[in-house]
């Protein structure tokens, strides 16, 4: 007389060599609730790859949240390099730099538009350093120019001619 039919089930050997693991990983997967045996000892195969898919679902999970934690973590603790480095004055607003230089460009500007008068009276002497002073002016105007774009879009290498 054979076995009473029902559904198809495995041995814990067979079990495991269906997954590819020990049969220490199954009865582990069995302890902590994942998969199931029956009163005989045998899986029932459509339960235990439930329980497989389940187990993995639930590391994929964890895997998941703990990445989720990370970036969390990782940006606060972003935030917090932040603060410090901003109370060390290593780190200033945009802004405020924006307004310094501003303000020493304007400085450069009214004293180099001031020179050619200072240095003479002769008007085509005056013309010619006006002239100097001028191309001067321009040039710098258009370094500061790309440079405020660079810095606006995304960062500028400050070594860079």
């Amino acid at each position: 007389m054979g076995r009473p039919a029902g559904p198809p089930s495995v041995t814990l050997k067979e079990a495991a060599t269906m997954v590819g693991k020990s049969t220490r990983w199954v009865q582990l997967r069995v302890t902590e609730g994942y998969l199931q045996k029956t009163d005989r000892g045998r899986y029932v195969i459509s339960d235990f790859v439930q329980g497989v898919v389940a187990y993995y679902e639930g590391l994929a999970e964890k895997s998941n949240q703990k990445a989720a934690a990370t970036r969390s973590s990782d940006a606060r603790t972003r935030e917090i390099e932040l603060r410090i480095a901003e109370r060390e004055r290593r780190l200033i607003p945009i802004e405020d730099a924006s307004a310094v230089v501003a303000d020493l460009a304007g400085l450069v500007l009214a004293e180099l538009t001031g020179l050619p008068a200072r240095i003479t009276r002769d008007l085509d002497q005056r013309k010619e350093i006006e002239k100097a002073t001028d191309d001067l002016v321009r040039r710098i105007k258009e370094r500061a120019s790309q440079r405020a774009d660079a810095l606006r879009s995304s960062g500028v290498d400050l070594d860079q001619g």
